[in-house]
Parts: structure tokens; sequence; C-alpha cells
């Protein structure tokens, strides 16, 4: 019979504290506030299993929780405002960084076309010369 190790679980939380200037540090303009961490361990401990006995195991009756339904002109409504809300959290690009895109996407596309065009060829001549095709 092999026993098992019992490994015991510790959690660490690490906590920024950022100090407060005081009222001298306040006035003058070059003052740095001071962060120090805080580290805490705590040691838990597994949870010990227990054989449920048939009284344990009853239950009680419960009420089922009903969702309260939403006007779906609301829930709309909601939607658009949120997406508004979003849409101005967005960061959109110059006009100068706009055309530099769309003209590295148009020269992106001539070079693969250029590339698919000599490879069709390439392949063609390949194909008259072993097959022996005038």
């Amino acid at each position: 019979m092999v026993k098992k190790a019992s490994a015991k679980k510790t959690k660490t939380k690490i906590h920024k504290i950022k100090a407060e200037p005081t009222k001298k540090a306040k006035k003058s303009s070059k003052t740095k506030t001071k962060v120090t961490t805080k580290v805490t361990t705590k040691k838990v401990e597994p949870k010990k299993k227990v054989a449920k006995t048939t009284k344990e195991t009853k239950k009680e009756p419960t009420q089922k929780k009903t969702k309260k339904r939403i006007n779906p002109i609301i829930r709309f409504i909601r939607y658009i405002k949120a997406s508004w809300l979003e849409l101005k959290k967005v960061r959109w690009p110059s006009r100068k960084e706009t055309w530099q895109k769309v003209l590295s996407i148009i020269i992106y596309g001539l070079i693969f076309i250029v590339l698919v065009l000599v490879l069709d060829n390439l392949f063609d001549w390949l194909f008259k010369i072993i097959l022996g095709a005038k």
C-alpha cells in the first residue's frame, strides 16, 4: 500500500501600497511616492471528506427563481448605447495612416498576382517540356 504525501496548499496575495505624501512634500514639485509591496501567505488545509447520512442528505424545499423579462425595445436601446460607448473608446487611424495601409494592401496584392502568374507560366512551360507537347 502506497501512501501519498499530503501537500499543504498555500495562497499568496500581493498588495501594493502607495504612500501618501506629507504636507511638506506636497509643496515641492519633485516629490516621489514610495510604493511598497506586502506579501501575505496563508496556509489552506484540504477539506476533509465526511460521509453523509441519509438524514443529512434531505433537501429543504426551495423556490424556483424566475428571471425578470425585459422589454425587447429596452434591450435594443441598451445594446445601441453600449455599442456607441465602445465606438468612443476606439482609437481611429488618421488619414495618413489609413492611406499607408491601403497602399500597402494594394502593393501586397500586386506582388501576389505577379507571383501567381510567374508560377503558372513556369509550371505550364515545365509540363509542356515533360509531356512533349508543342
